[in-house]
């Protein structure tokens, strides 16, 4: 039997956060799983799993993310291990253990600064997508799934879904404001316009004042 699941995820700097449900199932249904950005290598020495956090086996090395994690997201790159893990982590929490054939369709949250660049946002696509089905072992349960699509979004543009008519024929600055970081985001008419244009805005704005 093959299961679709929808899911938008955020694996920011400082937590990672889901929400989604099984494509069958209503809105009722839908989840909200987060945990902290960080990792541990059990390769360092054995620590109990405590707190908000998960162990992984994942291509036969064991990790433990959340709580527990020491190593933190300091990199601007998207492309490493612990955006890896994290993110496959938070999926498996949807899925029943030791099943087959579990379809994702996935909408990432991206920073301003991948998105805009092409190369980057491809590589950070086919990095979280992988190739073809992934065997993953989360809190000592087998896992088995394949992202199936991927959607790049920019990080803090749900606002423009969920309510379209205060973005439609306006500019709107929009103030993202993460555990680590913030970031400022400029739509015309629901449109992210690049950086350099929300600078001209925000001087024109420190005139104005």
């Amino acid at each position: 039997m093959i299961l679709d699941y929808i899911l938008s995820l955020d694996v920011g700097k400082y937590e990672t956060k889901t929400i989604g449900r099984s494509a069958e199932s209503t809105k009722e249904d839908v989840r909200r799983v987060h945990f902290r950005t960080k990792s541990y290598n059990l390769a360092d020495g054995y620590i109990d799993v405590e707190g908000n956090s998960h162990k992984i086996v994942y291509k036969d090395q064991k990790y433990i993310v959340g709580d527990q994690g020491e190593t933190k997201s300091k990199e601007t790159s998207k492309t490493n291990i612990l955006h890896l893990l994290c993110a496959y982590s938070a999926i498996t929490q949807y899925l029943k253990p030791d099943t087959k054939d579990n379809k994702i369709y996935l909408t990432l949250a991206c920073p301003l600064s991948v998105l805009k660049i092409e190369s980057a946002k491809k590589e950070y696509k086919e990095f979280i997508k992988g190739e073809g089905p992934i065997d993953i072992v989360v809190d000592d349960k087998n896992y088995n799934f394949e992202i199936v699509d991927i959607t790049i979004k920019a990080e803090g543009s749900g606002l423009i879904y969920i309510e379209p008519d205060i973005f439609k024929n306006e500019t709107v600055l929009v103030t993202d404001f993460g555990g680590l970081n913030m970031g400022l985001a400029l739509y015309r008419n629901k449109v992210c316009v690049p950086s350099e244009d929300i600078r001209r805005n925000m001087d024109l704005i420190s005139l104005q004042i």
